[in-house]
């Protein structure tokens, strides 16, 4: 789909090729997973699990949206930065340096 899409795309008369396969996005959506996916989940229930008491179930929620707060940022410069390594234009490929923590500072 994304090559179709990027392909179809054109600019100053030279349409744009997509480099990625389906083996990374699946590696990055696992990677995601385990690491962000699981301890979110552990967080958020295991608070019924233990049998604990109110304020430690607000502590285990609060530490879930915090984790779930620091992932987006980390989601959003990891998609970028795949999209435009594996994005060309005329040949030229294009690249992201930009910094995880300076976007989480942000």
């Amino acid at each position: 789909m994304r090559k179709y899409l990027f392909s179809q795309t054109e600019f100053a008369g030279d349409r744009f090729s997509y480099h990625g396969n389906a083996r990374e996005l699946m590696n990055g959506a696992l990677k995601a997973t385990l690491l962000f996916g699981l301890p979110y989940y552990g967080l958020s229930h295991a608070g019924p699990l233990i049998e604990s008491g109110i304020v430690v179930n607000a502590g285990l929620q609060i530490g879930a949206w915090l984790l779930l707060l620091f992932f987006i940022p980390v989601a959003i410069v990891g998609a970028r930065r795949y999209r435009l390594t594996r994005t060309s234009w005329r040949g030229i490929r294009f690249s992201f340096q930009g910094k995880t923590w300076d976007f989480i500072k942000l």
